[in-house]
């Protein structure tokens, strides 16, 4: 009954929609959307999930830190690359070596 109670309001001025005039009770139905939310920014990353970290929140480095950290990943990429050159070598002088094996039998 006390759900019944508060579920009614007097209205102060006319509202939009039919049967709805001031100082008339009208009835109300209130209806949860869900929790709310409180977020905080703490990192900010240059590329997704693949770049330089250019603001966090709990994490301060220094600018020799940040430096270092550079130099190294500059470091990672040049070996990858180097490695991905020399497997494609490596994959072209397989290839011609089996066609010239094949041109050798016919």
């Amino acid at each position: 009954l006390v759900e019944f109670e508060t579920s009614h309001v007097v209205l102060p001025s006319k509202y939009r929609g039919r049967g709805n005039n001031p100082s008339q009770k009208s009835a109300l139905k209130l209806v949860e959307i869900g929790p709310r939310l409180r977020l905080k920014l703490y990192k900010v990353e240059r590329a997704l999930a693949s770049g330089d970290v250019m603001y966090h929140a709990y994490v301060h480095k220094t600018p020799a830190e940040i430096a270092a950290l550079k130099s190294r990943k500059d470091g990672e990429a040049a070996l990858k690359k180097r490695r991905r050159e020399e497997q494609e070598a490596n994959v072209a002088r397989k290839k011609a070596a089996k066609e010239e094996k094949r041109v050798a039998r016919e």
